[in-house]
């Protein structure tokens, strides 16, 4: 499986909420991700060709998959990279103490869950594991990690707009993203039917163009490498989480809260304005709440989960229909029961 690894030259801006003491997120949600990249893809290969790809995505057979982008830091050519904390599941057999550790974590070391095996209980152990401004890494690390986390932090920077009319001042205020030396985001990309070559270059020129707010001041531009990596393959797998934002199918949420099982999630609401280049003004797209990362849902038999929602329909501004990715990126977990 690739690894698309986003080394940003200067700031970046994601998920902003609008003018005012906003906030941004840290990481970029893969809803975000696919817009840019379907921005992009007609500016490359024209509109038919993204016509295309989205009737794959709307049919329920997406020619691809790809996550959400995640912190990696990297120390003495050495990368080490982070995943959404696994939200812990039946809250009522952990103590109120190991509970509180765990509240702290949001992220957690990839190769912590490598074999897929999970225990939350095991996370607690501080002979084994540390925990370090939200990220859960290996004790052993602790030291060669020392300077590199956090990796990113958030910076509230004061702008001034001038009223059109009156030409009156306002100021307000944004906030930004900064990412340590040798730190960035990374997505996974799981290539379902070869789409790796143009979905490459669309990265690519998105490392030109910029990705996220304030484009034009040169914040979200990135330099792209690509790197190998491999999720773990359980033969007695019972869950998965998801790396993604996801909008499920109604008979899998169905499934998931028939009975007792293996569940534990929070929802987001996503909403924002449309972005493309065929729109005549900003407008509004409908909001809609999804399972953020990290969310984990027991397994159902089958490779894709969630699919594409439609938040506005075209009409004389927007010339063509406005769809949100919500497919999840499944990480597929042995979870282990806990002692009560």
């Amino acid at each position: 499986m690739k690894t698309f690894m986003l080394k940003f030259h200067r700031s970046a801006r994601f998920g902003e909420l609008g003018l005012g003491e906003e906030s941004v997120s840290p990481i970029l949600h893969s809803d975000t991700l696919f817009n840019a990249i379907c921005n992009a893809w007609v500016a490359l290969f024209g509109v038919d060709e993204l016509e295309s790809l989205l009737d794959d995505f709307k049919s329920g057979d997406p020619p691809f998959l790809v996550s959400s982008a995640f912190p990696y830091t990297c120390v003495d050519s050495k990368f080490f990279l982070f995943l959404p904390f696994p939200q812990p599941f039946l809250k009522r057999k952990l103590e109120p103490l190991q509970w509180k550790k765990l509240k702290k974590i949001k992220f957690i070391e990839f190769d912590i869950l490598k074999d897929g095996k999970i225990k939350w209980t095991n996370f607690v152990d501080e002979s084994v594991f540390t925990i370090k401004d939200g990220f859960l890494i290996r004790k052993e690390h602790e030291e060669e990690l020392r300077g590199s986390l956090p990796i990113f932090r958030s910076e509230r920077t004061i702008r001034n707009r001038l009223d059109r009319v009156t030409k009156a001042s306002m100021l307000f205020y944004l906030m930004e993203t900064f990412f340590k030396e040798n730190s960035g985001l990374y997505f996974l990309f799981n290539d379902l039917k070869g789409y790796f070559d143009k979905v490459y270059a669309v990265m690519k020129f998105l490392g030109d163009e910029g990705i996220g707010a304030d484009r034009s001041q040169g914040k979200g531009a990135f330099s792209l490498n690509i790197n190998e990596t491999s999720l773990p393959s359980l033969s007695d797998a019972n869950a998965f989480v998801t790396l993604s934002l996801y909008f499920p199918l109604k008979e899998e949420l169905e499934e998931y809260f028939r009975g007792e099982k293996i569940l534990s999630y929070s929802l987001v609401e996503r909403g924002g304005f449309v972005y493309s280049p065929f729109s005549k003004k900003a407008v509004r797209k409908q909001p809609k709440r999804l399972f953020t990362e990290g969310s984990v849902f027991p397994l159902l038999g089958k490779e894709i989960y969630g699919k594409m929602v439609e938040v506005r329909k075209k009409d004389e501004v927007v010339p063509h229909d406005v769809f949100l990715y919500g497919y999840a990126f499944p990480f597929k977990l042995k979870v282990e029961s806990e002692t009560p």
